[in-house]
This record gives structure tokens, sequence and C-alpha cells, in this order.
């Protein structure tokens, strides 16, 4: 079949090297929201429903946090895909016009999504739980939806030898015009019967449950600035919500209103480290079966290549391991009180950037070795190294960390703010806090010999009506 000739131009005015890292940089900083998105609207939908005071509160947060989150993903997830098309120009928009017509479903899909995730994050801070619920299992519908789209549209990108067989297979003529697989899903249908794709897709689902632990973990103990400030409805609400439980009435004849959220501090943080250590159980499971068995039938065609490197492929597979196994320990530290919360949360983002960071690495270097026998694009990259461009690059990209940075450091609750709580709480009761109890009550004790006025009375000041029989009994002397 004809391959699509991209551009009139060919060639990449930056070296090979360059150009991969920053592809798979992309595709790491777009695989953490797209994890968030992917797998924390399902478990936000539970703890919404099943959870608690603190696992609603969670939720409620999370939920708010949502759109920004997947807008970030979505820039992420565009960095990656324009050095894709930049690499292997031919490849790209040749595989995509052959299954345009899954790219044009994924879209809607996406943008359904999004909107019914912006109107849970609105309904969830109105505390609607059924209307929250419903656009929850609309946005995971769709986001399940444009994953397995997108899984099958990269695994048809990797193999070029299928491609021919598609385009007859799909092409139909209106009159003179004829039309590949533009218009039809043949493509998308074939790849339903290829578990590897499932694979695919359930490794991405695996290291998203490891994204949202250590999303967690990082809201709680930075972002997190205690229970939120309940409004005037709110208030009443839960005033009439206490007055209804404090009633001694056998059967009421009205319902009883519902208690607005409201969470302890301390319960919330504790419940969001032992949710993301079991939030990471189910992601360990589904990462290691799929990511494994996935690595073991793509590479078992490339053995045999020149270019092909077991050692580095081993120790990526390795590096995957071990950033998925260390969390678990960061975790018990903390429950036994041997790190403190925020470092944690530091070395929980540490082992997901590693995580992400081979994740990534892989993924690229088996799509090279896939697409090597047919395109390679390490001739038309240019052994220059522009410097101008790459300076303004780092200085922007330097520019908008620091920014990000400050923006969650002035959000994130301070030291001195938090050693004042503290030091508000009442102080724990000491052993012999028995017998100081007795000693304060035993002066309150009225005594026998006093007058009955005389418990009402301060005990250094004078009884007036005393001071009175004095002076009259002085007159008659």
């Amino acid at each position: 079949m004809p391959v699509f000739d991209a551009a009139p131009i060919q060639g990449v005015p930056a070296p090979y090297w360059l150009v991969e890292v920053i592809k798979t940089l992309g595709f790491a900083l777009h695989l953490i929201p797209m994890g968030l998105w992917l797998v924390g609207t399902p478990v936000s939908l539970l703890l919404w429903l099943v959870g608690g005071a603190a696992s609603k509160r969670l939720a409620q947060r999370f939920l708010q946090q949502l759109p920004i989150i997947v807008a970030f993903g979505v820039l992420f997830g565009m960095a990656s895909l324009l050095f894709t098309q930049l690499t292997y120009p031919n490849a790209f928009f040749t595989s995509t016009i052959l299954l345009a017509a899954h790219w044009l479903g994924a879209v809607p899909l996406f943008f359904v999504g999004y909107a019914a995730t912006c109107f849970a994050a609105g309904c969830a801070r109105a505390e609607k739980i059924w209307r929250t619920a419903l656009h929850l299992c609309v946005a995971t519908c769709c986001y399940v939806g444009v994953g397995l789209v997108f899984s099958s549209v990269w695994a048809f990108f990797e193999r070029p030898y299928e491609w021919e067989g598609v385009w007859r297979n799909s092409t139909f003529s209106i009159g003179e015009l004829v039309l590949g697989g533009a218009a039809t899903a043949s493509g998308l249908g074939r790849y339903w019967s290829d578990y590897l794709l499932f694979l695919r897709f359930a490794g991405i689902v695996g290291v998203g449950f490891f994204a949202l632990a250590t999303w967690f973990v990082f809201d709680a103990y930075y972002l997190y600035r205690g229970p939120r400030k309940l409004t005037s409805e709110e208030i009443s609400r839960l005033r009439a919500a206490e007055n209804e439980d404090d009633s001694e009435e056998g059967k009421r004849k009205k319902r009883a209103p519902r208690k607005p959220i409201q969470e302890n501090a301390e319960t919330y943080t504790s419940r969001t480290t032992g949710l993301a250590f079991f939030l990471m159980l189910p992601g360990f499971l589904v990462a290691a079966a799929a990511i494994g068995k996935y690595a073991l039938e793509s590479t078992a065609p490339l053995q045999n290549e020149e270019h092909w490197n077991p050692l580095l492929w081993n120790v990526l597979l390795g590096g995957i391991g071990a950033s998925m196994i260390f969390p678990f320990f960061f975790v018990l530290l903390n429950k036994l009180k041997k790190i403190s919360g925020r470092s944690l949360a530091i070395s929980m983002i540490f082992c997901e950037s590693m995580l992400v960071g081979f994740y990534a690495t892989l993924r690229q270097i088996l799509q090279n070795a896939r697409l090597f026998p047919y395109f390679d694009p390490s001739k038309s990259c240019s052994s220059e190294f522009p410097m101008v461009p790459i300076l303004a690059f780092l200085v922007v990209f330097l520019g908008v960390a620091t920014t990000t940075s400050l923006v969650v450091a002035t959000l994130s609750p301070k030291d001195k703010k938090r050693s004042a709580k503290k030091l508000k709480k009442s102080p724990k009761p000491s052993k012999n806090s028995t017998s100081d109890k007795q000693e304060s009550k035993e002066p309150q004790k009225p005594n026998v010999s006093q007058s009955p006025n005389s418990a009402q009375r301060p005990s250094g000041a004078p009884n007036p009506q005393f001071r009175n029989l004095n002076n009259r009994q002085n007159l008659r002397r």
C-alpha cells in the first residue's frame, strides 16, 4: 500500500537523542495525570458511595481537583504526540488516516467524559450524592473507552505489516471516490480480539493506581489545610440533624436532615495513608502481571535483532519492579512512626517518578525496535545541536517549574500553623490525674459548720449581713 508522505521536506533539525529524550519525558509526564483520571474516577465513585466522612471528603477534594488534572494531562500528552509526529511522520499519518474513525470517535468521548467530570465536581461540592455518582459513572465509561481506542491506535501504529490488510478490507467506493479505513471501524474490531491490546491498557491502569496513591498522600500532607468552613445553610442543617438525633421520640415523623461532610483532620490523614497502601496492592498485581506478560510477548520476535539490547531491557523491568515495591515499605515506616507524613510524600513522589520514567523508556524502546525495520528516524535527524532554541526551551521549562513549585509551597500549610494548633489542644492526662481531680473537687464541697450561704459567696469576702448585726450591737452598747 502507498505510505502517506507527511511533508515535502523530510528531516528533523535536532539530534536524535534529544528528540527521543523529550518525547519520552512528555509521555512520562502524561502518564501521571492520565492514571489519575483513569483510576481516580471509579475510586472516587466507591469512596463517595461507600466510605465514611473522611472518605467522602477525600473524594470531594479529588473531584474538585480533577478538571485541572485532566487539563494538565492533555497538555503533556500533546508534547509526546507532536514529537512522535516529528520522528515518525510517515508511520504516524498513515496509521492514523487508516483509523481516522477511531480518532474522531475518541474526541467526543473525551469531551463528554470531561464535561461529566466538571459536573461531578460541582455536585460533590453541593453534596448531591446520586447526581455525583451518575456523572462519575459516565466519566468512567468515557475515559475507559478513550483509553481502549488509544491503545488500539498505538498498537496499530507499531505494526506496519498489518496496514495493507486493514486498508484493503476496509476500502469502499462512492462513484469515483475511493475511501480507505477512515470511515470504517474494522481496525478497531480486529484489535478487540487481540489480548495484547488489553495487556497494554492494563499496564497503564496498574501504573495509575500508584499515581493515585501518591497524589492522595501528597495532597493530605502538603495541600490539605484542615476541615473546610461550612456555609450558613450547612451549619443550620448540621444543628437540625444534631437536634433530631438528641430527641427522645421513638418514631420520627419527618426524615432527619442529612449532616454535611465534616471530617477530623487527624483521622483524614491517617485514613488517606491507609487507603494509599490498599490502592497500591491491586496496582502492583495488575501492573506486574500485565507489563510482564506484555514484555514477554512483545520482545519474543525481537530477540535476534542486532540493535536489541537485552541487558537494558532487563534493567528497565527490574527498575519498574523496584519502583512498585519500595512505596509499601515507606508506608509501613510511616505507620510505625519512623518517618513523618511529608517525608512519606516525598519518598512516594520519587518512586512514582522512577516508575513512570522506567515505564515510558520501556515503551519507547519497544516502539523503536518494532518500527526500525521499516523506518529509521536517526537518519533523518540532524547531527548539529541547536543551542538557541534548546536554551530557550530550558529557560521556559525552568520558569514554569519554579512557578509551579512556588504555587504549591504557597498553598501548602505552614509548620507554624500546625504547631499552633497542637499547642491549643489539651495535654494528655498523666498518671496522677485522678489525685489532682480529687484535690480540685474537695474545695468545692461545702463544710457542715458553715452557714448555708457560705457556699454561695467567696471565701475571702465578709458577709454583709454579719457586718450590719455587729454595727447594731455596738450602737446599743
